[in-house]
């Protein structure tokens, strides 16, 4: 029963780095949300309204921009990583459908080349 044992010691450390990570990631968030309350606040009672106004647009602009083109590459790799992992033939499936006939390696098989052997 070592390795049950071993897993258990893994599976916690893995928890505790992973409470670890979200309790940095909290702090930091929590920080910089008081951060931008604060500056909130001191522009309010700085600036007229009006030009206080004018700031909130441009912010809600820069806001909604950021978020249009926010580019989250882990999502792909979640969407269409995990599936391909899960069942390797989808990948030669969908290039057979777009390229035509696809020759692909039946899974569990895979070789390396030498450094500097050419294929071919």
């Amino acid at each position: 029963m070592p390795d049950s044992d071993t897993s258990r010691a893994e599976d916690l450390s893995l928890l505790r780095r992973a409470t670890k990570n979200f309790g940095k990631l909290l702090r930091g968030r929590s920080v910089a949300a008081v951060l931008e309350l604060l500056t909130v606040v001191v522009l309010a009672r700085s600036l007229s309204p009006a030009y206080f106004g004018n700031i909130v647009l441009v912010q809600t602009y820069v806001l909604v921009v950021r978020e249009l083109f926010n580019c989250k590459v882990f999502e792909a790799i979640i969407r269409f990583g995990v599936p391909m992992i899960e069942e390797p033939w989808i990948l030669a499936d969908r290039i057979g459908k777009r390229y035509g006939k696809f020759e692909a390696i039946p899974p569990g098989c895979s070789f390396a080349l030498k450094p500097g052997e050419v294929v071919g």
